[in-house]
């Protein structure tokens, strides 16, 4: 057995749990982060841009030997113990062991969950199309102007 990479005899689930400093559940990576609430605002994380701390939690998970093979996610919030400002939001990262990923080509990285959150905020860019003056109906070809002929004597 292999101490090292338990994923190595078939137990990737022990060494995802092994590579998590918040725990795992499954193949699910943990991250916990806290949030201070300031005095005065309203906290909900329904409405909070999550953007950066799954992308923290994505490289975390990278920097930690195992790859995300998907997008994380909020998995829950719940109330500090010690300090009551303050909330520990937990993040989930889908992943798989590094030692035994078959497509690394695949792994889910922090560049492309902020592209990806980005490309969701901006408008999409629509051309402009040249103003035409108000005329009512469909603008007719004008009227060739006679052409004067030439005298002949």
């Amino acid at each position: 057995m292999s101490e090292q990479h338990p994923a190595l005899d078939g137990e990737s689930e022990k060494e995802i749990a092994r590579r998590s400093p918040d725990g795992a559940e499954g193949h699910f990576w943990l991250r916990e982060l806290v949030h201070r609430i300031l005095p005065g605002y309203h906290f909900d994380p329904d409405t909070m841009d999550h953007t950066a701390n799954l992308a923290g939690a994505a490289q975390a998970a990278i920097q930690a030997g195992v790859h995300p093979k998907g997008e994380p996610f909020l998995a829950g919030v719940r109330p500090h113990e010690t300090a009551p400002a303050n909330v520990i939001l937990t993040y989930a990262v889908p992943v798989v062991p590094a030692v035994i990923d078959k497509d690394p080509d695949s792994t889910v990285t922090p560049t492309q969950i902020t592209l990806a959150a980005q490309a969701q905020q901006d408008p999409p860019q629509v051309p402009q199309v040249p103003q035409v003056a108000d005329t009512p109906g469909p603008v007719a070809d004008p009227e060739p102007e006679p052409q004067a002929q030439p005298e002949t004597t």
